[in-house]
């Protein structure tokens, strides 16, 4: 540099060009000095510059920006100019270069106070014109003295210096400005935004030859590469075939042959680009006399190869390279795609030629050709059909779409559009057909659009199944009982599977003898058919589907359809029989899998049992079964199979729901009637107990004896209580307690002993059959205690009769404990048994009772309350009878 700033400076050093400048006495920024590789890329001797004003220099007139101008404080603060040219845009007005004195007012000030600018430019080099990007700021010095002595600081690069006398320059002031080629990058920018656009072109192209001259232009025009081809495999695989060259390579080049070795074939075998810098020194090149020099050969999958040349050595940058490969990369997509819709049309047309029904109308939709199959699917002849308008056979409520569909579709050649709609048949009734329509108006050999249509009424019909089970299976979801979810699960088979006999047998009794699969939801559309009402019992029968209601109740419902229909009923199935259905019943429950029967003639033993003729039994977890059946024989499909085992599913879960609903209920019921017993019965018999015994204190002669008995009398029910207080809390922590045999005579006559003792004003007889062993445990003498201790405590006599009977009916034993008491009214036989009741206002807590029956539930048994002959009240013991092994109690 000159003057104040020499060629020594360490600004040399820097490999970009550089500017330094300082603001003038006139108050024009200036240069003071650039380096030597401004001169050689810009073609400027330092002399002719220094002292010019900065933006003529940093931009001469002529020479265009390429973008906005970024402001950014030393400090950290940040601006925009107020030109607003965009950042980074390609190609702004030529003539709007720094000299331009709003932007030159801009980079000056901003350098020169401190802040740093930077701008992309294009201007003039000795190599043509080029990109670049200008970053201007000011001279960071390190520190400058006094005094005037030389003080040197490295800032940015630059080795800044001040001198005494008369070359002093003010380095504090002092801003530089450096010049960054950006042409390559923004080439390969502008390469690969082309890239993309090219990339839609290879897509849009009908046919692998048009593929491959869409790129053999793009690698001319956007990459850069004029010498190239493109060779796909022949049909053997055998050899590389030119389809596609550039103009430049036909006119350069010899015409391309068929290759099956050299660098093409390499890198299609390998899968490998390959670049060669020189042919020749590859030693034995396929075509010694060839102009070619070097070459660049990209894969395309197993399509091919795109192949580069070049008469010069070493002609391929790195960027080249990266280039070719994503334009290798798209013209391979391309040409899968091409493969693809050339597979899919084959496909198409082996479709068109074998679905059901094929029809070619005109643009009206007139028919002009029908296939041979619509006679078969709708029952018109093919021949009569010609002439005739389509849309006519199209349902109303779907016409108008299929008139819009056709309209769009005969709007543009070689479209095609896709419609479902239904058509009539010749008796009458609907047929949904899924078409697929193609304009060939413009095709002289076909001159219509062809229709191809197959139907799709039992895929409609699927789906419409499905979507009813589905919002079915969330009203399960919902119930609130066994018998509500079993009915909506009945009528949903019903309504999903058009089936005309359901029913949900719910598996009761004990493991024993008498397990039992009650009906307690069924539907019968068979006897509705005769009578013209489905049959139907309960109070909900009428309300659920109209006349199709599902009906609720005992094993002995009513007949469905009276006698005509040949169906007396849902039975019960029994486990231990013989009867082939009951078997059948049975044998889904045990092995847990769904049974289909076909036909049940094919089974003469069930035939014979039953007028059904075919059947899809599915088990319900341990719930029970799931019938479906039909007087059809294959009445249900695989579909309609599955359906069930779905519905079933969900029948299952819901079931469980309700199960663990009703176990939550009847706990918190249980905790209700301790907190009663605890908080309510035994605090105010021991109130008794201390009031009593407070005055026996005050009484000791005959008066006093009174209130003694009395306090005797309250503490035994005290203690009484407290004991079937214990007896309820066991039976509520035992819920997984199995029963086991117990000797029924021996624990009854047990309890007739312990009240002879306790109420010797009573009189009791006992009335045994066999001795019976019955399911219990323990605690089942608690169920006869109570009813024999209610049976003389409520009575209103001073001779209360008791009789204790057991017989044996039905294959259960039952006992009767009847009294000649004032009995029960109707009204309160169903909620004796609840908890917290009182029999007859007396002074009881009613917890007896509720123990009682929750105790014979446990055990698979029944109680109720029956009148007396001629008065009082009979409680009714139900209990199933097992097998005798070691008896308890004997």
């Amino acid at each position: 540099m000159s003057g104040a700033v020499t060629r020594e400076a360490s600004v040399e050093t820097l490999t970009v060009p550089t500017v330094v400048f300082a603001p003038g006495g006139d108050g024009v920024a200036r240069v003071v000095g650039v380096n030597t590789a401004f001169e050689r890329v810009f073609g400027f001797d330092e002399g002719a510059v220094v002292g010019e004003p900065v933006a003529s220099v940093l931009c001469p007139r002529g020479h265009g920006t390429d973008g906005g101008t970024d402001t950014e404080s030393v400090g950290g603060r940040s601006g925009r100019d107020e030109a607003g040219a965009s950042e980074g845009g390609d190609g702004g007005d030529p003539e709007a270069g720094l000299t331009d004195p709003t932007r030159a007012g801009v980079v000056e000030t901003a350098a020169l106070d401190g802040r740093r600018v930077r701008t992309d430019v294009r201007r003039v080099t000795e190599d043509g014109v080029r990109d670049f990007r200008v970053q201007a700021g000011p001279v960071p010095v390190d520190a400058v003295t006094d005094d005037g002595a030389t003080a040197e600081t490295e800032a940015n690069g630059v080795d800044t210096e001040t001198r005494a006398g008369g070359d002093y320059v003010d380095w504090t002031a002092c801003g530089c400005a450096c010049y960054t080629d950006l042409s390559d990058h923004r080439a390969r920018e502008r390469a690969l935004e082309s890239l993309h656009r090219v990339t839609r072109e290879l897509f849009a192209a009908d046919s692998e030859r048009a593929v491959a001259r869409a790129a053999t232009a793009a690698a001319s025009d956007v990459v850069g590469l004029p010498l190239n081809a493109v060779y796909l495999v022949a049909d053997t695989g055998e050899a590389l075939v030119p389809v596609a060259t550039s103009e430049d390579h036909d006119a350069v080049l010899d015409p391309p042959r068929r290759l099956s070795e050299g660098i093409a074939w390499d890198a299609y075998r390998s899968g490998d680009p390959q670049v060669h810098a020189d042919v020749r020194d590859d030693g034995d090149p396929y075509d010694p006399d060839t102009a070619v020099r070097s070459e660049l050969a990209i894969p395309l999958g197993d399509y091919g190869v795109f192949l580069a040349s070049s008469t010069r050595v070493d002609a391929f940058s790195r960027a080249d390279v990266v280039l070719a490969k994503v334009l290798g990369a798209s013209v391979e997509s391309a040409l899968d795609r091409r493969r693809f819709e050339r597979e899919l049309g084959r496909f198409q047309a082996f479709i068109d030629e074998s679905r059901d029904l094929v029809a070619v109308t005109d643009a009206e939709g007139d028919v002009q050709f029908t296939s041979r199959s619509v006679e078969r699917l709708l029952g018109y002849d093919p021949e009569r059909l010609v002439g005739e308008t389509g849309l006519d056979l199209i349902h109303p409520e779907d016409r108008e779409r299929a008139r819009e569909a056709l309209a769009e579709l005969v709007a543009e050649p070689g479209s095609r559009a896709e419609l479902d709609c239904r058509l009539q048949t010749t008796d009458g009734s609907w047929r949904w057909f899924a078409f697929r329509g193609v304009n060939r108006l413009d095709d002289p050999a076909v001159d219509g659009v062809v229709i191809n249509g197959r139907d799709v009424t039992e895929r409609r019909e699927r789906e419409r199944a499905l979507e009813v089970l589905q919002e079915r299976t969330r009203a399960l979801m919902e119930t609130d009982g066994v018998e509500s979810t079993a009915e909506v699960a009945v009528e949903t088979a019903r309504d999903v599977l058009s089936a005309p006999l359901v029913g949900f047998h719910r598996l009761r009794g004990d493991p024993g003898r008498g397990r039992r699969l009650e009906p307690i939801a069924y539907v019968d559309s068979v006897g509705a058919a005769d009578s013209d009402t489905e049959t139907a019992s309960g109070s909900d029968a009428a309300t659920a589907g109209g006349s199709d209601a599902a009906t609720t109740g005992g094993s002995d419902a009513a007949t469905a359809g009276g006698s005509d229909s040949g169906f007396d009923g849902p039975p019960t199935y029994r486990r231990d029989t013989d009867r082939p259905t009951d078997r059948l019943a049975w044998r889904a429950m045990d092995e847990n899998r769904q049974i289909t029967i076909s036909d049940t003639r094919d089974r003469p033993a069930l035939a014979d049992a039953t007028p059904v003729r075919s059947a899809v039994v599915t088990p319900v977890g341990d719930h029970g079964v799931l019938i479906v059946s039909s007087p059809e024989a294959r009445a249900f499909d695989e579909t309609e199979e599955t359906l069930v085992e779905i519905l079933a599913a969900a029948l299952e879960s819901a079931l469980d729901r309700v199960a663990r609903e009703s176990d939550l209920v009847a706990q918190r019921d249980d905790l209700e009637v301790l907190n009663q017993v605890v908080r309510h019965d035994i605090r105010n018999d021991l109130q008794l107990v201390s009031a009593y015994a407070e005055l026996a204190r005050e009484h000791v002669d005959e008066e006093g004896e009174e209130y003694v008995d009395r306090v005797v009398s309250s503490a035994d029910s005290a203690v009484e209580l407290t004991r079937t207080a214990r007896e309820l809390a066991e039976v509520m922590q035992g819920h997984d307690r199995e029963p086991e045999p117990v000797a029924l005579q021996t624990t009854l006559e047990s309890e007739v002993v312990q009240l002879r003792r306790t109420h010797a004003d009573a009189t009791v007889t006992v009335d045994h059959e066999t001795p019976v062993t019955v399911a219990g445990d323990e605690m089942l003498s608690s169920v006869f205690r109570n009813l024999l201790t209610n049976a003389v405590q409520h009575h209103d006599g001073d001779d209360p009769t008791v009789t204790v009977s057991t017989t044996v009916e039905d294959g259960a034993a039952v006992v009767r404990v009847a009294d000649d008491g004032p009995g029960i009214p109707d009204d309160r036989k169903e909620t004796i048994f609840g908890e917290g009741e009182r029999s007859l206002e007396s002074g009881g807590t009613g917890v007896g009772l509720y123990l009682v029956d929750r105790l014979v539930d446990s055990y698979g048994g029944d109680v109720w309350v029956e009148d007396n002959d001629p008065h009082g009240a009979q409680f009714v013991v139900q209990l199933p009878l097992v097998e005798r092994p070691e008896i308890r109690g004997e």
